[in-house]
């Protein structure tokens, strides 16, 4: 992960990218994420584990495009990310630190 960026903010900065360009290539990804490794690590999560990309192979080339859910993830992360830390931190994979108020003991 590029140094200085939070996961989210390359979720974001990932997910912005597609909005503004329809569907987004594997370099113009790489500029954002910085290595081929990360690369793999970011289309596996953003296409497989969260379902926000889908996935195009057009002429043997790869194009992401965002789906409905990564709209809805862009728009929390862009609009409500001060609200929704606990949120963000299961989006990137990590477990928050909070009981939801709803479970009983």
């Amino acid at each position: 992960m590029p140094k200085g960026r939070t996961r989210w903010q390359i979720t974001l900065a990932c997910l912005s990218l597609i909005n503004s360009v329809g569907k987004a290539s594997r370099m113009q990804l790489y500029e954002i994420v910085g290595s081929e490794e990360n690369l793999n690590r970011w289309v596996r999560r953003l296409v497989n584990r969260w379902r926000a990309v889908d996935e195009l192979d057009e002429n043997g080339r790869k194009y992401y495009v965002k789906t409905d859910l990564g709209e809805i993830i862009k728009r929390i992360l862009k609009y409500h990310a001060d609200a929704c830390y606990p949120l963000k931190e299961i989006l990137v994979g990590f477990e928050p630190d909070f009981t939801p108020l709803n479970q009983s003991e």
